[in-house]
């Protein structure tokens, strides 16, 4: 099979493909990342593209483009995923609860990297969730999910859809604006504060 039978033949990357929750349903949204707390984090893995060189990590926050997926103790998944197709437009951040590993693997441009031993997620790995906070945003009268945080003990992770940060300008960030086309996950609340983007 050559390269473009093999990417005419791969699944896209839709809501469906991953068993998304519609962000637009907030009660929907809620009770399945509530559904995370008091679950211990056992795995932690990106997706990113192929062609970088390892995960874009700086002090404070890491950068992800296709995907961050958290394995829970009672067999679920907390995933944070770019996909192609969402529920209001093309290139969306969807939500989904299900082990995508596979769907994942199966997209030519993407690898996943076990980051569970990275020191920043040392400090969550083998713990329980103590809460779990979310937020949208309203685009066009339609919900996107923006950003969710993890506490567990004294903690905090943050997961948020920005802007692609100019790479010349790394690890310096002009703001953090929302977009689909980048995710950042945020291990100082500094950060957060500095662009008012922490929610309280």
């Amino acid at each position: 099979m050559g390269i473009f039978d093999f990417l005419k033949a791969k699944e896209t990357l839709t809501k469906e493909y991953i068993e998304a929750i519609n962000p637009g349903n907030e009660t929907i949204l809620s009770e399945a990342l509530s559904s995370a707390g008091g679950q211990r984090i056992e795995k932690v893995y990106y997706g990113i593209v192929n062609y970088t060189n390892g995960v874009p990590e700086f002090d404070g926050f890491h950068l992800c483009d296709q995907a961050v997926l958290i394995k829970l103790s009672n067999g679920k998944w907390l995933n944070w995923v770019w996909v192609e197709e969402g529920f209001y437009q093309t290139g969306e951040i969807n939500i989904s609860t299900s082990d995508i590993q596979n769907k994942l693997n199966l997209d030519y441009y993407t690898k996943l990297v076990d980051v569970s031993e990275f020191i920043e997620w040392k400090r969550f790995v083998g713990r329980k969730i103590d809460s779990i906070q979310f937020k949208t945003i309203d685009i066009n009268g339609n919900n996107h999910i923006s950003d969710i945080r993890l506490t567990v003990g004294n903690n905090h992770v943050s997961i948020c859809a920005i802007e692609e940060p100019d790479p010349e300008k790394l690890p310096k960030l002009d703001g953090l604006p929302y977009s689909a086309s980048c995710t950042i996950i945020v291990f100082d609340d500094k950060i957060l504060e500095k662009y008012s983007r922490i929610i309280e």
